[in-house]
């Protein structure tokens, strides 16, 4: 089974001009087989960590939801 994501759209647009990483490319950070995924408890609410390579770029990506 495929994850779907989905995000809000203004998010979206700030953290692409912020960080110069869209939340699509973002979230592939769950395909990588070998990533280290750490649980971020947040105020906010679930966060995770996550080290991963994407596309052969290591990144360190937040995932919430």
């Amino acid at each position: 089974m495929a994850l779907r994501w989905i995000w809000d759209e203004q998010k979206a647009a700030a953290n692409l001009r912020k960080h110069k990483l869209s939340f699509g490319v973002a979230a592939l950070a769950l395909d990588d087989p070998h990533a280290l995924i750490d649980p971020d408890l947040h105020q906010d609410g679930d966060r995770w960590d996550v080290l991963c390579q994407i596309n052969g770029t290591t990144l360190f990506v937040v995932l919430a939801w």
